[in-house]
């Protein structure tokens, strides 16, 4: 019983309440389980109340009970003002760092982590190879455990530098894009995020 809607006294169907009052002036409780004590206060089942996710999508709609037509309605909610250029500013600044900051496959297909601590465990990497070249350095890759000699370890700073400036030189073009008026939308900055590749 707990789980019907019931109404009282004309108004909106509603789950029921612990407790209530009846005409008489007598207390009663645990009413979803207390049939007499619901026909006693007067609450009669109704129309349940449409779900969210279920019956209607609550970012488009709310439901609204028509006292009229004793019917629950679905009323269409106003569309969401257009996101600002502050809004889109810092949508792209989250997004193009999650993007710089998630990793880069090599051609060789070797998975390199991008975040801020790994990239400057790659410049140090990189700049004991430069003064140590006969050095074979133990390099923790995405997948695992790598000895990586002096040419490699060039290769994969270079390509992480050129990984975060495509990411930058992206960011930019699409600050601009916002500023000008062409990108309006979060889904125009997804498209630009995605569109980011490592230059060969």
């Amino acid at each position: 019983m707990s789980d019907l809607h019931y109404r009282r006294d004309g108004g909106p169907p509603d789950l029921l309440p612990f407790s209530a009052v009846d005409d008489a002036g007598q207390f009663w409780t645990d009413l979803p389980n207390n049939p007499a004590g619901v026909a006693a206060c007067g609450f009669v089942p109704g129309p349940s109340k449409p779900q969210a996710g279920v019956d209607y999508d609550p970012a488009a709609q709310v439901p609204r009970w028509d006292e009229v037509a004793e019917a629950w309605m679905l009323d269409m909610l106003p569309p969401p003002p257009p996101p600002t250029k502050a809004d889109l500013n810092a949508y792209a600044e989250g997004a193009f760092n999650t993007r710089r900051d998630g990793g880069v496959t090599l051609p060789n297909g070797l998975r390199i982590k991008t975040d801020g601590e790994s990239r400057g465990l790659i410049n140090g990497a990189y700049s004991l190879a430069d003064v140590r070249p006969e050095l074979v350095i133990d390099f923790r890759a995405s997948g695992g455990w790598v000895d990586v000699d002096t040419a490699t370890m060039q290769t994969v700073a270079v390509a992480v530098g050129l990984w975060v400036q495509a990411c930058y030189s992206a960011w930019r073009r699409c600050e601009e894009a916002i500023e000008t008026g062409t990108h309006t939308t979060f889904v125009a900055i997804d498209a630009a995020v995605a569109a980011v590749t490592l230059p060969s």
